[in-house]
């Protein structure tokens, strides 16, 4: 048993508690409350203050490549789906050796930016051991890409042997998933098994949709970009569907994929019914505004989508090493670019909160991590903060000035990892 404070707790599921503690025992939180509080009840448990410094759950990443980590193309393609064939072509042709080395890389940045947990979309089964020793939290969600149908299967045979050996380790930090590639890059039949699977199962399923106008072109008409460039490219000419007459989402919903209630990655570019269909269907929402930025994919609608009910996280996706990736400035960008559209504006505690809560819900850990509660993972980061600021400043504070040198501690499942 353990009592640590800070100058400033921030629970996210509840308010934020001046001169706040949490008691922690082994690996869980056992109790939430003032210093003053738990010192009071836990009088013979050793106490440690950080005095000039707030307290909070560690950040998650919904969606990220680790493996796409050491990723540094000569030049960033101005066109998303260029941007993507470059991406499924680096990671179709990439040593183990590199992708290794990449993970390793990716880890040791989260580590630094006061990530806890992580949703990886990896191919690579030596992740496992390289996640037993960093001591993260990952959802190891096995990505199947696209290919020419004969392909698929033996994509998703790889794919659930990965799932397999991830369920046969019995760490209760590192979790399954499965990672379609997109509702275009996969046949019909197979989006609809995956669905089923992952629904009959409690598999947690996510895949990227409506990130940008050419899929909500190609699905409409089975022209545009999509069409003229990415099929081609990846040698998958033969493999184009028909117009489907409506949008990715509403797609999804006809062949049932949103029964599984996935994640979608994305959603920069719905139409009216596509949030009735994601709400209806309990689906959560990745945010990935770095690629939403650079490739200029247009404002995602986060606002409209939280304030129908819908879940909405951050992930940093697979920019690769030419690219900020810390969440820090994730939210730093948010927070400017809604800011600058009127109605657009998002609270900074509601930033954290997708930030933390909301994205462990979206990968698939809401029940263990993402807030400060009793009974949940002893995951939290400290961070330096001037202790003379109101309490109502600090989100602001932490998302404006947060670097790695400002985070003093790293706390996963009660063990320091920094």
């Amino acid at each position: 048993m353990e009592v640590i404070g800070a100058r400033y707790v921030l629970p996210i599921s509840s308010a934020p508690i001046l001169d706040g503690a949490i008691a922690i025992d082994g690996p869980k939180i056992v109790a939430v409350g003032t210093q003053k509080e738990l010192t009071e009840k836990y009088p013979d448990a050793p106490f440690r203050r950080f005095d000039s410094h707030a307290l909070m759950p560690g950040l998650v990443n919904a969606y990220t490549c680790l493996d796409m980590s050491l990723f540094d193309p000569e030049e960033i393609p101005s066109r998303y789906i260029e941007w993507q064939i470059q991406a499924i072509e680096f990671r179709r042709f990439q040593s183990a050796i590199k992708r290794r080395t990449a993970i390793i890389e990716g880890l040791q940045r989260a580590l630094s930016w006061g990530v806890t947990t992580l949703n990886d979309t990896s191919n690579y089964s030596g992740i496992l051991n390289t996640v037993e020793e960093t001591g993260l939290r990952l959802m190891v969600s096995p990505e199947i890409t696209g290919a020419p149908q004969k392909e698929q299967q033996s994509h998703y045979n790889a794919a659930f042997d990965m799932i397999d050996e991830i369920e046969d380790l019995g760490i209760d930090r590192i979790r399954a998933g499965i990672a379609p590639y997109s509702p275009y890059a996969l046949s019909r039949q197979m989006l609809k098994i995956l669905s089923q699977q992952a629904h009959g199962s409690g598999l947690p399923i996510s895949l990227r949709a409506a990130a940008s106008f050419s899929e909500m072109e190609f699905f409409y008409e089975s022209s545009g970009e999509i069409d003229e460039i990415f099929f081609p490219r990846l040698g998958w000419a033969e493999e184009r569907p028909l117009a489907q007459r409506k949008t990715p989402i509403a797609f999804l919903d006809e062949i049932r994929f949103l029964d599984s209630q996935p994640t979608l990655v994305g959603c920069s570019h719905l139409a009216d019914s596509d949030f009735a269909a994601i709400e209806q269907s309990k689906c959560k929402v990745v945010h990935m505004p770095a690629s939403g930025r650079h490739f200029d994919l247009g404002l995602a609608p986060v606002k409209k989508l939280r304030e129908q009910g819908t879940l909405v996280g951050f992930g940093t996706g697979a920019f690769g090493a030419s690219a900020q990736q810390s969440l820090w400035d994730i939210l730093r960008a948010t927070l400017k670019l809604h800011s600058d559209v009127a109605g657009e504006s998002i609270e900074p505690s509601e930033l954290l909160k997708m930030a933390t809560l909301e994205a462990a819900q979206a990968a698939g850990w809401g029940d263990q991590v993402g807030s400060l509660e009793a009974d949940k993972a002893a995951d939290f980061i400290v961070v330096e903060q001037s202790p003379t600021l109101p309490l109502e400043q600090i989100p602001l504070q932490l998302i404006n000035e947060t670097t790695p040198a400002r985070i003093s501690k790293v706390v996963v499942n009660g063990i320091g990892l920094k």
